[in-house]
């Protein structure tokens, strides 16, 4: 489910798994299972892989928008 947006996001700051590891504090193996559909992130990893690679998470509700720290 999300594995598709942490891949692109993480190709679009021209990081490698390995680097993403690093910078993120996920462990490189769950990020491979998280990007393959293995698993599915929880919202404070998914917050922490998305802003190591430079985006912010955020939920979108009509015209609410809640920045996720």
């Amino acid at each position: 489910m999300y594995g598709g947006l942490v891949a692109e996001a993480r190709r679009a700051r021209g990081l490698t798994q390995v680097q993403l590891a690093a910078i993120s504090g996920v462990e490189q193996a769950y990020i491979s299972a998280i990007e393959n559909g293995h698993r599915l992130p929880g919202a404070a990893t998914l917050h922490r892989l998305l802003h190591a690679c430079g985006f912010e998470l955020v939920a979108v509700a009509g015209e609410r928008v809640l920045a996720c720290r």
